[in-house]
């Protein structure tokens, strides 16, 4: 606006001096210049009323972007809701599932002679008479039989002692074979002696099928053989690594 006010006093002024050339007399300049200064004043107006036309407009320009997002919102819930579904809905269908961790199986035994002393024939499944642990219920205390409730990897082991004046070789037996033998040597003693040195440990890591029978007994030497308790007479195992099923 001030640009154009500039150039129309320049016009005037150009006028004023053409009309003193002329002989034009001041009071008509002056004239003139009145009327032009009416015009540059309902230009200004006019620009006032142009700017005011502008700040609406942007108004409503800003109404209806927002109008616009409105529509598509109301799109989105009327597909939502055609399909039987909310957006909470959706998002949770699309979250991942968590992954459930399994509880590894626990299979694990233990049991003692605890009674004086007793007599078992060669190749007769032990029959301890307490039971410490018996997680998983594998172990059969009326045979003196352990059966695998699960297969997977296994470790055994058992202790033996001979009473005084006996020999015996202790094994574990896994599935009606021999593998793993202790050795309880107390021939020499006598029966009042409580020497307990002799006593025969063993071990052994297996990988046993479900429903394999494992027990502790006698192999060697045929016949019949006293075993001390106290304790000191004992079978017990437990499960490393379970089979994927």
């Amino acid at each position: 606006m001030e640009s154009r006010v500039i150039r129309t006093y320049l016009v005037l002024l150009c006028f004023s001096l053409i009309f003193e050339i002329e002989g034009v007399s001041v009071h008509k300049i002056n004239d003139l210049l009145d009327g032009k200064n009416e015009d540059i004043g309902n230009l200004g107006k006019n620009i006032d009323s142009q700017n005011d036309l502008n700040v609406h407009v942007l108004q409503l320009m800003k109404e209806v972007k927002t109008l616009k997002e409105e529509v598509t919102l109301m799109r989105e819930q009327c597909t939502l809701h055609a399909t039987g579904e909310t957006k909470e809905h959706n998002i949770q269908k699309r979250a991942p599932r968590r992954r459930v961790r399994r509880r590894k199986p626990e299979v694990a035994f233990q049991v003692v002679l605890k009674k004086k002393s007793e007599k078992f024939h060669t190749n007769q499944p032990i029959n301890f008479d307490h039971v410490i642990t018996n997680i998983g219920n594998g172990f059969d205390i009326r045979t003196g039989i352990f059966i695998a409730p699960i297969g997977g990897v296994y470790v055994f082991s058992a202790t033996i002692l001979a009473a005084n004046g006996y020999y015996v070789e202790g094994s574990i037996v896994v599935h009606d074979e021999t593998t793993v033998t202790a050795v309880s040597d107390r021939r020499q003693l006598s029966e009042s002696s409580m020497d307990t040195s002799d006593q025969g440990t063993v071990h052994g890591t297996f990988r046993i099928q479900k429903g394999d029978t494992v027990s502790f007994m006698i192999k060697w030497p045929h016949g019949q053989h006293e075993l001390v308790g106290y304790d000191k007479t004992s079978f017990g195992g437990h499960l490393v690594t379970a089979h994927k099923s």
